[in-house]
């Protein structure tokens, strides 16, 4: 049995061991939480953890004992009686707070599909981006009054000075000139296009540059560059990309499916995404449940993977013709390999950092997952574009060339709702040509699935932590061990000097 026990320091300034066996039976992360101020302990043997924010320093110290038996601990209260420790059980509280998350995301996702297929057909498109005003705000007004974060106190002036300023730049503008060109490409503007060409290739160029300038010359980089020391977390980042331009696919190109080969519906399109969307959702709820009580992460990556890859293939097979327990199955095998892969390959990276690198690595793998869903649309824009390109020579001597050119490369997904206007007949044949185009597309991304599967064997599966440990954000932390680090640099060249000057004087 593991007996986990912490040095507290008690109101008049005694050290206390305090019993941490029960709080620690939840694995975890590391967490960045606020400390608790307390005053220099005087055990001189601890280890102690200090931050320069005086007077709110910190001393924590945790011991871990195998075959020992738990004791309980008191503190002693003015009258010296003796009484509960306030300790507050941090593993417990992160287990429920993952859980409540992957509850939420299953609720918001199911509730999604299907709500925004009403507004849609009962309003507008536009209201899928407005019913976000309103909902936004809340959560805004809720976090404002209610988020409780700690506050290093950084200066204003301090603060301005050491955000990476560049860096941000380089970072927003390349992105923003990569997704512009993906934008234009194929809608406003031919892809072998000057503008498109040139927004792709600056963009390319930025994000190059910045990645630079990250590694050799900004003093607090956005994007740390020490985040791809390990290659489980290179691995880590591989397998979220390629699984955010899977998933996306999924939901927005099954829709466009059931509109233009089964002629359905903006409503019904979304009823029957319900499968896919459900199945994901429950699943990345129970994968919350299951890491946290079992502390493994990789065989939920890899073993939804292999579903994911399975069920992309599997979408090949839709047919155009309505099979619906096809297209039931198919998208429950789906939905079951992508929902595990939401949060599973956060806790691996989490896990794989230092706990000052965890909101880094956090916000990089979130900003990387939001790059690649955007590229996704755009590759399966592409792929049923330039298939509907080459198949308008068939297209031409069945339908005419006027009625042809309505589903002729870009403009086929935007004429979709022409098909219901066409006779039967010449209705299926359009509805065959664009299933050809989607079938392909879907080939396309059970490939960069299974691509996400061989990154996936690269992770390495670590012990979770079962205790809690704090880390002090803000500037003078970071000032504080960017000295700790330089002196050991010292130190290090010090010592290998010694070990070199008797040779030199031989």
């Amino acid at each position: 049995m593991s007996h986990i026990s912490e040095h507290r320091l008690s109101a008049d300034g005694t050290t206390i061991n305090v019993d941490l066996s029960k709080e620690a039976d939840g694995y975890s992360t590391p967490l960045e939480t606020p400390a608790t101020p307390s005053s220099p302990s005087p055990n001189k043997e601890s280890k102690q953890a200090h931050t320069l924010d005086a007077p709110a320093a910190v001393t924590t110290t945790t011991t871990t004992t195998d075959n020992a038996t738990p004791t309980s601990s008191t503190f002693p209260d003015d009258n010296g009686n003796g009484k509960a420790p306030p300790v507050a059980p941090e593993a417990q509280r992160t287990k429920l707070e993952t859980t409540l998350v992957m509850v939420a995301l299953c609720i918001a996702l199911f509730l999604a599909a299907l709500d925004m297929t009403i507004v849609t057909t009962a309003v507008s498109w536009r209201w899928c981006f407005w019913v976000n005003l309103p909902c936004g705000g809340l959560a805004f007004a809720i976090l404002l009054f209610f988020l409780k974060l700690h506050n290093p106190r950084t200066p204003v002036k301090a603060g301005l000075a050491a955000i990476d300023w560049v860096g941000n730049i380089l970072i927003v503008g390349g992105t923003i000139m990569l997704l512009m060109g993906l934008e234009f490409g194929g809608s406003q503007y031919p892809w072998n296009s000057a503008t498109v060409i040139s927004l792709i290739v600056f963009g390319v160029v930025a994000i190059a540059i910045f990645l630079a300038y990250e590694s050799r010359i900004a003093k607090f980089p956005v994007i740390p560059v020490r985040l791809f020391d390990t290659r489980t977390s290179i691995a880590t980042y591989v397998t979220s990309s390629l699984h955010a331009f899977t998933f996306i696919s999924g939901s927005y190109y099954l829709p466009l499916y059931f509109q233009s080969v089964l002629g359905a519906n903006s409503l019904l399109s979304g009823v029957y995404l319900l499968p896919f969307v459900s199945v994901m959702s429950l699943m990345s709820a129970f994968v919350g449940f299951f890491i946290n009580k079992t502390g493994k992460y990789k065989i939920v990556i890899t073993s939804g993977l292999v579903l994911s890859t399975l069920g992309f293939g599997l979408f090949t097979y839709l047919g155009d013709r309505p099979h619906w327990e096809r297209i039931v199955l198919f998208q429950m095998v789906a939905g079951l390999g992508i929902g595990p892969n939401f949060q599973a390959p956060l806790i691996a990276l989490q896990a794989n950092v230092a706990p000052r690198d965890i909101g880094a690595a956090t916000s990089s793998l979130q900003f990387v997952r939001q790059l690649c869903t955007a590229t996704s649309v755009a590759v399966g824009g592409v792929v049923i574009a330039n298939r509907m390109q080459a198949q308008q020579g068939h297209l031409t001597a069945e339908l005419g060339a006027d009625v042809a050119r309505l589903f002729a490369g870009t403009d086929a997904a935007s004429n979709v709702d022409r098909i219901k206007t066409l006779p039967v007949d010449d209705r299926q044949l359009v509805r065959t040509a664009y299933w050809n185009s989607i079938q392909i597309m879907f080939a396309v991304f059970t490939c960069s699935c299974f691509l996400g599967l061989v990154a996936s064997l690269f992770i390495k599966q670590t012990t979770l932590s079962k205790q809690h440990t704090e880390h002090k954000t803000g500037l003078q932390t970071l000032k504080a061990e960017e000295r700790k680090k330089n002196q050991n640099s010292d130190e290090e060249a010090g010592n290998a000097t010694a070990v070199v000057a008797p040779t030199t004087e031989k």
